[in-house]
């Protein structure tokens, strides 16, 4: 039955693709990128996201047609703390107890996330008088490449002595100040599947091509990382040789790996695209209809 239904929908869609246009653009962008997690004790950051693409698109009807293609995205987040992290009943290099403050000024931690993405489209045209409107919805499937994190700010070590109801600040002691600590490391994000919308307004330039001017939304419907909170937030390693005195801190470790950060890693980005399209043939125009009829009645002999 499959086998004898095919090439009768073969013969009905011929007519379809004969008259249908391909059309093949290239298009970068750029614009405003976050990641929608929760920051305890800080706010979330944004970052620049851009992309470029290739897309071919086939126009079955003169308003409606499907797209598919190939692209690369970068998508990019982070978080601010100002917080004050607060270690009671430690020992200090003198073995006397006090309590460690340490406090975080504008501490900022940025990721970059890097995808290859695969797009599917359902795209719409609007012509207009001198221009077209373009219209694109879908999905794109984003494999991850590569990522990575870097943070720095401001780190101030602090000791309250309770029984001398005193703070200390003498750096030889490791209450130091330190804005030199900026740690980075690779992150590798997770495979994720995008939904995503355009508008472009294409300026014809000759009879193929056109330029677009437009804008675009992306957004990542699966978390492009896990927010597992096991590690604790610690700067043992902020300063060289100061390891030993802080031993009740954790060293440094991504964000992304402590409770400051919950709730789901969804990168998503809005920007603006350029780009060129180019039209490979056009549809058939129709003609007025000289009718055989007319000519004949005209070489008839006049009564």
């Amino acid at each position: 039955m499959l086998k004898r239904s095919l090439p009768i929908c073969l013969f009905l869609l011929l007519p379809v693709l004969l008259h249908g246009q391909s059309m093949l653009e290239i298009t970068v962008d750029a614009g405003c990128s976050a990641t929608l997690y929760k920051v305890a004790d800080g706010k979330r950051l944004g970052g620049v996201g851009y992309g470029a693409d290739l897309g071919y698109s086939y126009f079955f009807h003169k308003n409606v047609g499907i797209g598919v293609g190939v692209g690369f995205r970068h998508y990019a987040g982070g978080a601010q703390l100002n917080t004050l992290l607060d270690y009671p009943d430690v020992i200090d290099t003198d073995k006397e107890p006090y309590e460690h403050r340490t406090y975080l000024h504008n501490w900022r931690e940025k990721q970059d996330l890097y995808y290859v993405e695969i797009p599917l489209s359902l795209q719409f045209r609007v012509p207009l008088h001198k221009i077209n409107l373009w219209f694109a919805l879908g999905a794109k499937y984003n494999i991850s490449v590569a990522g990575h994190t870097a943070a720095q700010g401001d780190i101030t070590h602090r000791g309250y002595y309770e029984k001398w109801d005193l703070t200390m600040d003498i750096p030889a002691h490791g209450f130091y100040e330190t804005s030199d600590f900026k740690p980075s490391m690779s992150l590798r994000p997770k495979n994720t599947v995008a939904l995503f919308a355009r508008m472009d307004v294409g300026i014809p330039l000759t009879e193929h091509w056109q330029i677009l001017i437009g804008v675009n939304a992306h957004y990542c419907l699966m978390p492009a990382y896990v927010l597992d909170g096991k590690d604790d937030l610690g700067f043992r390693n902020d300063k060289a040789g100061w390891a030993d005195a802080h031993y009740f801190m954790t060293d440094y470790s991504s964000l992304l790996h402590t409770p400051v950060l919950s709730g789901k890693a969804n990168p998503l980005s809005v920007g603006l695209e350029v780009g060129v399209r180019y039209i490979f043939n056009k549809r058939e125009k129709s003609y007025p209809c000289h009718c055989v009829t007319d000519r004949i009645s005209w070489f008839q002999p006049r009564r």
